[in-house]
């Protein structure tokens, strides 16, 4: 029993001895106080560092990123770096390595997967096919604006939007719609725009069909693929109602009265319904139209349908425009011809805005320097425009010169400027108690006449320019702004004086002013010159 506790006493003592021996040896072993705890693998020496950095940003596992084998690639970070050329680990290649970077590193070389070469181009363009209704236009603009803008003020990349083409980036919004077993796509969705016989479609056509039922196509080229489907339409189907899908019949009878299209009448609602036979008075069989295809949103057709082909301005259509418009927003005709009925409403699924639906007949008006009897339109500001015009073509009662116009984005008039005098129409028509003189807007009564005008459409004030001098007016109260006129050159960095003329147009951040054989880009957000061009050259193609 001694001898027993005298042996435990032992190997108590034996115990703390090894403890304090290892405790002393560990103590020599690692002077250092930094843990590496559990998954952490923070490079610490310059080679740790470089296989670190060439594994996570030039796509070699970790196991085989041995020097030997990233050398070449050690070159090229070098090269992208603008170092010395080496493929060696030296001082200034570890210091670049270990300097943060903001969103993704090395940009010119990296790689998303293993293996795959990078995607080169850096000039993005993309193109904004049509809106939600349940944004304000300028607001979508101003998002997609401002989220690429994020990447391109981190990384090599610029974007830059189309008006019209074919863009890398095609933004649309779109909704649910009917599914219909008709056509051969097994009830794909529409997908615009869309080849057919060399035309590009941006919404749905009877082009090619001899039935007048509304088509198109489920991939981008249908000249490759040939899917297709028809669009909801009511010669097709209907909805709801009570006679299970069946298509409209027209012409039909209700109370008495006969219709050859859909209509609202008995409806407190504003549906659009048809009978579904020669009577409904007898027969009490009904749908509701389909609202996705045939029928307008907005305008001053009230929901009817898309009339195909329709006539604008001596023109036929085929299919929905934004010829006419500023805004590039797709509008059709609901009788064969606008020019005749002037009824018309925007296509469905279109970026389609009931608040203030502007005329087809405006779009953005730039007399320029060429001849002021003439007009040049354009639908948006990567398009050839189209002209010259005789401005007396679309307004006959204004002078032969004209010296400013613009788009009043309040009241959606064209305004006309013409020596002392403005003239306001709404579409084709003059307005009440117009022209009036210069003075009726706060201008100086001994100004003889207006240079150039347009709206900003960063504050939506409008710009008056005449001489070496500018007018701020304000469209919301229809008062000048105090403190004006002031200096052009105060205010305006790199802006001439004596300016031929100037407009902005929606769904960009530029605004343009011309002046001679030049015109010059205005950044809207910095106010600063971005390019100095020539009109012949870059907006008129030639």
């Amino acid at each position: 029993m001694g001898s027993s506790m005298i042996f435990s006493s032992r190997r108590i003592v034996l115990k703390v001895f090894l403890f304090q021996f290892i405790a002393l040896q560990s103590t020599y072993a690692a002077p250092s106080p930094i843990i590496r705890f559990p998954g952490d693998d923070t490079p610490r020496t310059d080679k740790e560092v470089a296989l670190h950095y060439l594994n996570k940003f030039y796509g070699c596992p970790q196991d085989r990123c041995n020097l030997m084998v990233l050398k070449d690639t050690l070159k090229k970070m070098q090269k992208f770096f603008s170092l010395q050329e080496t493929g060696e680990i030296d001082p200034k290649t570890v210091d670049i390595m270990k300097k943060p970077r903001c969103g993704v590193p090395d940009v010119a070389n990296y790689q998303f997967f293993h293996r795959k070469p990078m995607w080169q181009k850096k000039d993005i363009t993309y193109r904004i096919l049509g809106y939600s209704p349940d944004l304000d236009e300028g607001v979508i603009n101003d998002a997609f604006f401002r989220a690429f803008k994020v990447w391109s003020d981190v990384t090599p990349l610029t974007f830059e939007r189309l008006m019209d083409g074919e863009a890398d980036i095609m933004i649309n919004f779109g909704r649910n719609v009917v599914k219909v077993k008709f056509g051969n796509a097994d009830g794909e969705f529409c997908k615009f725009p869309f080849m057919f016989m060399g035309t590009e479609y941006k919404s749905c056509t009877a082009q090619g069909r001899d039935d007048g039922f509304l088509w198109c196509s489920t991939t981008y080229n249908f000249e490759e693929d040939g899917k297709y489907g028809f669009c909801p339409h009511e010669l097709l189907f209907t909805i709801a109602g009570n006679a299970e899908g069946a298509a409209c019949k027209f012409p039909f009878i209700f109370q008495g009265e006969k219709y050859d299209s859909c209509t609202t009448e008995g409806r407190d609602d504003g549906y659009r319904w048809c009978a579904t036979t020669d009577n409904y008075d007898v027969d009490t069989s009904f749908g509701f139209c389909p609202e996705t295809a045939m029928s307008t949103v907005g305008g001053n057709a009230e929901g009817s349908p898309c009339v195909f082909p329709f006539t604008f301005l001596g023109d036929t259509y085929e299919a929905c425009t934004s010829s006419g418009r500023s805004d590039g927003k797709m509008w059709c005709s609901s009788s064969k011809s606008y020019d005749d009925d002037r009824k018309w409403g925007f296509c469905p699924d279109q970026g389609a805005s009931t608040d203030k639906p502007l005329s087809p007949t405006q779009g953005p008006v730039t007399p320029m320097d060429i001849c002021k009897e003439f007009l040049f339109r354009s639908v948006n500001f990567r398009s050839k425009p189209t002209g010259p015009m005789l401005v007396a073509t679309y307004w006959p009662d204004l002078p032969i010169k004209i010296d400013a116009a613009y788009e009043n984005p309040v009241e959606e008039n064209t305004v006309f400027f013409a020596g002392n005098e403005v003239w306001v129409y709404k579409a084709d028509a003059l307005q009440s108690g117009y022209p009036k003189r210069l003075s009726s807007f706060g201008l100086p009564t001994d100004l003889a006449k207006i240079d150039s005008v347009f709206n900003f459409r960063k504050n939506r004030k409008t710009y008056m320019f005449a001489g070496d001098q500018f007018w701020r007016y304000n469209e919301d109260t229809k008062t000048m702004d105090d403190g004006f006129p002031k200096l052009i050159a105060d205010s305006w960095n790199g802006l001439p004086d004596d300016i031929d003329s100037s407009f902005s147009l929606n769904g960009i951040d530029y605004s343009y002013f011309f002046k001679g054989n030049h015109y010059f880009k205005l950044e809207d957000s910095s106010l600063k010159i971005v390019k100095l061009g020539e009109i012949t050259k870059d907006w008129l193609g030639c």
